[in-house]
């Protein structure tokens, strides 16, 4: 933007409240009189009505200085909720330009990601056949989609992803092809040893188990 935007000098008039209890030492000294008074009092059944109603006095004279607090500041915040309310307005005003162009921006991300998507779509399936995998094997690395990662970088990470789905397929076929040997050789259908083969079962565990079998019969 040629022209940066900026808003007109203004300044803000305020003072720090401030906030006197006028006769604060005479309040305090008959709330320390109405404490000490019933300060230690013994509750037992024959005091117990004279207990109720002291601990009513003593919690209406606390009640009446609560209300007063909350007197004072609600007037206090009364200018404060004026001036958030003036402000909010004026946000909200430039969000009125800035949403629509947050949800354009949006938008268009989406639209390049799934261009870029499509681009890691056409790679894998171009580099599928050198690995002898199928396209569909290779889970995509959220990573290829950001827009700062190169071509070069995205190359080398399918490469690196098909290899490791080459070995898992050349281990399997090496695998079955022990097993079916393993099994054969004792006459024993491999179809269930390939099958937990297949399921991730470690080879030597298999060729152990056929092992166990072969003695049990």
């Amino acid at each position: 933007m040629a022209n940066e935007l900026s808003l007109p000098e203004y300044t803000i008039d305020y003072q720090l409240p401030v906030i006197t209890i006028n006769n604060f030492d005479q309040l305090k000294t008959a709330v320390e009189a109405y404490a000490n008074k019933y300060q230690g009092m013994a509750v037992t059944a024959s005091t117990e009505k004279e207990s109720k109603s002291s601990r009513a006095e003593l919690r209406k004279l606390k009640q009446a200085l609560d209300d007063k607090r909350k007197e004072i500041r609600k007037k206090y915040a009364e200018p404060y909720q004026r001036f958030a309310a003036q402000i909010k307005d004026l946000e909200m005003t430039l969000d009125s330009s800035i949403n629509p162009i947050d949800a354009g921006l949006k938008e268009l991300e989406e639209q390049q990601r799934q261009l870029r998507l499509k681009h890691v779509n056409a790679l894998i399936a171009e580099m599928a056949p050198n690995y002898h995998v199928e396209p569909g094997e290779v889970e995509i690395d959220p990573t290829w989609l950001n827009k700062t990662t190169t071509k070069k970088k995205v190359t080398e990470g399918i490469a690196d992803v098909m290899g490791y789905i080459k070995k898992q397929h050349d281990d399997l076929k090496t695998g079955i092809s022990t097993i079916t040997k393993y099994a054969q050789a004792y006459h024993i259908d491999p179809a269930g040893w390939i099958d937990q083969l297949k399921q991730g079962q470690d080879v030597n565990y298999l060729l152990q188990a056929i092992d166990n079998q072969v003695k049990l019969n």
